[in-house]
């Protein structure tokens, strides 16, 4: 049992339920809602068109930048127990083994990583991925797309939403 914000005791099978629950919510409710906002966004020459059942990408973004926060707000045991539980009960959900959703997850990460360098802000990089898995360059007007960078001011809308 752990003390979460020091009030009720909760277990960690419970907090990893929470986030698992809430991240599935996110993407089942919040994704159609993104991708109007992408799909209609005046910083496009032309409607990326992103329908509702090609969620994947957002699920995967959603449950990286989720995991890289558990160690703010846990001690580090507690954390490793969360994240494991998380990881299982997703492999569960998405019918993969643990260790192959770990891997998904591992270059996931690595991706994020990447486009946002030098940056460390997780939620900045969970933007860019989204502009990236989604392949949104193509669609941006030509000064942006020929230096193959998302327009700030999209880029910006979307770390609002991620927030």
């Amino acid at each position: 049992m752990l003390t979460l914000f020091g009030k009720k005791r909760i277990n960690v099978n419970k907090v990893s339920n929470i986030l698992v629950n809430t991240i599935i919510e996110y993407v089942e409710n919040g994704f159609p809602q993104l991708i109007d906002i992408i799909n209609l966004g005046p910083e496009f020459k032309n409607s990326p068109d992103i329908q509702p059942d090609e969620d994947k990408e957002f699920l995967l973004i959603l449950l990286v930048g989720n995991l890289n926060f558990v160690p703010i707000y846990f001690d580090v045991d507690i954390s490793e127990e969360i994240i494991r539980l998380v990881k299982e009960k997703f492999a569960q959900a998405l019918e993969v083994e643990v260790n192959e959703l770990d891997t998904l997850l591992k270059d996931y990460k690595s991706f994020l990583i990447r486009k946002n360098h030098p940056s460390k802000n997780m939620l900045y990089a969970m933007s860019k991925g989204m502009f990236y898995k989604y392949q949104l360059n193509c669609y941006q007007e030509d000064y942006f797309k020929e230096l193959n960078t998302p327009n700030p001011i999209f880029l910006k809308r979307l770390d609002d939403i991620m927030h």
